[in-house]
């Protein structure tokens, strides 16, 4: 049986030991703020996707696109909220291919991303 110990409970915490045991979350993921760096072409589709959704992933096969998507939230006329889905691109002609074919909007990290706690809201 594995047995845990968080060695704060057995009181072996020390400067030397105590880096050793600390994990990070998520190890080996790109950040949200990676993505944006490496794949800066970015298209917003709103929902809903389910009916797209293996049009999409056998267009991507083969392009520059994100290992994953992100989210970001539109405020829109008359407090209407989207929750959209960004596909991020590394090359420009990956995108406007994408965007010819499903639609969106285009999404420009640096521009249209929010600021500090606001930086999941598209502001447009």
């Amino acid at each position: 049986m594995f047995h845990f110990c968080s060695h704060r409970a057995c009181g072996d915490v020390t400067t030397e030991n105590k880096k050793d045991y600390t994990m990070s979350r998520r190890k080996g993921e790109l950040t949200p703020a990676r993505i944006d760096q490496l794949y800066p072409f970015q298209i917003a589709l709103e929902p809903p996707l389910g009916r797209l959704v293996d049009k999409i992933q056998e267009f991507l096969k083969g392009r520059s696109v994100a290992p994953r998507t992100q989210g970001v939230i539109r405020c829109g006329p008359g407090r209407e909220v989207v929750d959209c889905t960004l596909f991020c691109f590394a090359d420009e002609t990956d995108a406007i291919q994408f965007k010819a074919e499903f639609g969106g909007a285009s999404f420009d990290p640096k521009q249209d991303r929010g600021k500090g706690l606001r930086k999941r809201f598209w502001d447009a």
